[in-house]
């Protein structure tokens, strides 16, 4: 009878026993699993930054040369010109206009000396000034 309740206890324990070692054997394995599973994840998220880098930089590269270098020669062109206008065009027209102030200067003075004249009375600048004046008033009614 012990030796039969020997079995009895052994088989009693075993089951467990062996479950428990089954699981740990089982859990060690499936922990390997997952950390080679998690290394692969690692390896693919960094692969995947990698290629989103590459890519960035060609899609900086190419709005580069399709969009920032062009406007960057248009702009430099567009100056260019500006600068050519600005010594062939406004720079002469500044001296002109300079220069028609000048005279402009001088006829006023001398519009305004007209009643220092001793021919006043019969001065056809002042009656031309006259009559130029009369039209434009016309005009403007």
């Amino acid at each position: 009878m012990s030796t039969e309740v020997i079995l009895a206890i052994i088989g009693i324990v075993a089951i467990p026993l062996t479950s428990w070692i089954t699981s740990k054997l089982l859990k060690a394995e499936y922990k390997a699993k997952i950390d080679k599973l998690t290394a692969e994840v690692e390896t693919i998220k960094s692969a995947n930054n990698t290629v989103n880098v590459e890519n960035t930089q060609k899609l900086i590269d190419l709005i580069m040369t399709s969009v920032v270098t062009p406007l960057k020669q248009e702009l430099e062109e567009t100056r260019s010109l500006y600068q050519k206008t600005i010594k062939e065009v406004v720079e002469p027209l500044k001296r002109e206009l300079n220069a028609v102030r000048k005279e402009l200067s001088k006829f006023r003075l001398a519009v305004q000396r007209i009643p220092e004249c001793p021919h006043s009375d019969n001065c056809p600048v002042k009656r031309e000034l006259r009559e130029q004046e009369a039209d434009d008033n016309a005009q403007n009614q």
